[in-house]
């Protein structure tokens, strides 16, 4: 029996491998490894330069996404041009609405409200105006990672319809997901306050 799961392992790895890394696992393309060299980068001690590349990331993912949507429109049975489940194509229209959000989001978060400055009375309308754009580019901050991970869950269902370009292009937003994942913490942490 030990003898007989041995052999299916082998031969599920030899499958694996046999397919090459576009059909892989994008850990193995884009290691943990990866993430944590780009998050090392020293630009991140600055909140601006973590605003700007989370912005980047964000619309990066979104373009990405848009050049998979032809495989989440495969998974979904849906043909251009011909009526199909209305369901499924209501599925795609989240897809399309919340990638356009994504966008939206990622042009709103490329710059950090200043805090207010200490010992400046709250009721001055500078301090106000400062704290309620620290409080919705934390509301922002908060919808971009709901987009995000809806939009990297609907196409993660895709992913037996990819051809392999499209894997590639998979791949790269996992990769974007994971580092934005951890800017998007960097950020929040930077928008503390007010």
């Amino acid at each position: 029996m030990r003898r007989a799961h041995a052999t299916l392992r082998i031969g599920v790895l030899l499958l694996a491998s046999a397919a090459g890394p576009a059909f892989g696992d994008c850990r193995a393309i884009y290691p943990a490894a990866s993430v944590t060299e780009k998050l090392a980068d020293p630009r991140y001690q600055s909140c601006d330069a973590v605003a700007q590349d989370y912005a980047g990331f964000l619309a990066e993912q979104g373009s990405l996404l848009g050049v998979l949507r032809p495989a989440y429109q495969r998974k979904l049975k849906l043909k251009d041009g011909q009526p199909g489940n209305a369901q499924a194509q209501l599925r795609l229209d989240q897809y399309d609405e919340n990638i356009r959000k994504l966008l939206e989001v990622s042009t709103a978060l490329r710059t950090i409200p200043p805090a207010a400055a200490p010992g400046v009375a709250a009721a001055s309308s500078a301090a106000s105006a400062s704290g309620s754009g620290r409080a919705a580019a934390r509301q922002r901050l908060k919808e971009s990672r709901s987009l995000s991970q809806s939009l990297s869950d609907r196409i993660a269902v895709g992913v037996d319809e990819f051809q392999a370009d499209e894997m590639t292009s998979y791949c790269k937003q996992d990769f974007l997901f994971r580092v934005s994942g951890e800017l998007h913490a960097k950020l929040a942490a930077c928008l503390r306050g007010d």
